[in-house]
């Protein structure tokens, strides 16, 4: 496995700015987190509404129901971790 080091040295070599290797650095971590948190907030609403219509169904009363703004602040919360995650190398390399 090549280390974030050899990354940055390899992308300064051929002709990178420090704000390119910064730029490429957090793409490689934003764009298959990205790609992996729509795919799990699709399938976790999908798989949600019949586990929690069941489980409304068992306890009664009390609508169980995710809000709009679950769906979208999970995901903009991990993304942020993931993109300060790989900021933080990057800018000391």
């Amino acid at each position: 496995m090549v280390t974030v080091g050899v990354q940055f040295l390899f992308l300064k070599a051929i002709g990178f700015t420090p704000r390119e290797v910064t730029r490429a650095y957090v793409a490689q971590a934003l764009i298959p987190a990205a790609a992996s948190t729509a795919l799990g907030v699709v399938l976790g609403n999908l798989l949600a509404v019949p586990l929690l219509s069941d489980t409304e169904s068992v306890y009664g009363g009390v609508s169980l129901s995710e809000t709009w703004w679950v769906a979208v602040a999970a995901p903009a919360g991990a993304l942020a971790v993931v993109g300060i995650a790989a900021l933080i190398p990057a800018l000391r390399g």
